[in-house]
């Protein structure tokens, strides 16, 4: 909802991440990040979608334009700790963010 957000400064480097409410089990095939963000001012601004695992991380950067808010995505199939496919034990452990 648009009461709870993170909000940053362009440029600043901050990694703010989040668990996951679930518990995985079985085959991960994926990990998918959605965020919703948005400008506070005119113009454009760079920000990175993160996704990391015990300490290593993998990153999509986009860009914020006109017309925020909008929804932005990031399926990550391989961990970026061992760089192959998710167990539900590192999925678990994952973190999950935006970076300015």
């Amino acid at each position: 909802d648009d009461a709870t957000y993170v909000e940053s400064t362009a440029g600043d480097g901050a990694v703010d991440l989040y668990t996951h409410s679930t518990t995985l089990s079985g085959d991960v095939t994926g990990i998918r990040v959605d965020v919703r963000a948005s400008l506070t001012d005119a113009g454009t601004d760079d920000f990175g979608l993160v996704v990391e695992s015990n300490g290593s991380t993998t990153e999509k950067g986009l860009t914020l334009g006109v017309g925020s808010p909008g929804w932005y995505h990031e399926t990550v199939e391989d961990d970026p700790d061992t760089g192959v496919t998710w167990s539900a034990s590192a999925a678990n452990g994952a973190t999950f963010g935006v970076t300015s």
